[in-house]
């Protein structure tokens, strides 16, 4: 079996760095903008979607790396971050298919103060949300 391995491996292993540290930069903007409000967490979608393909493009490179003899160091890391990369996508999807419900919880909970006021507005959210509101609040 051959591979499509180019003849200069330092050259490949600097794409390979270069990949790797904008699945690191694209990891770390999609856990940032989870953290904003509606409709701002919404960027998170762009960016996780990003980072899940860049991460497999990095984990394929590394397998091929690899393969040709190189040391492929990473791996680990790259699938961790794939995985929390894939929940905020998921996680971001249910609140996008939510958004009334969520948009309002979060106003709420702007202006809650107290602890009885917070539990106020998960209160009102699980009525909106059906079944799924047995793991809110």
């Amino acid at each position: 079996m051959t591979t499509t391995w180019p003849r200069n491996r330092e050259e490949l292993e600097e794409r390979l760095r270069a990949r790797t540290r904008l699945f690191g930069v694209l990891l770390v903007a999609s856990v940032l903008t989870a953290f904003l409000p509606l409709p701002w967490k919404l960027s998170t979608l762009a960016f996780g979607i990003a980072c899940v393909v860049v991460g497999f493009q990095v984990i394929f490179a590394l397998a091929a790396s690899r393969r040709a003899g190189g040391e492929a160091r990473g791996f680990l890391g790259v699938s961790v971050g794939l995985g929390v990369a894939a929940v905020l996508v998921v996680v971001t999807l249910l609140q996008a298919a939510l958004y009334p419900a969520f948009s309002d919880y979060q106003r709420c909970l702007s202006t809650a103060s107290t602890i009885s006021a917070r539990e106020r507005c998960a209160d009102e959210l699980r009525p909106r949300l059906g079944p799924a509101a047995s793991t809110v609040g």
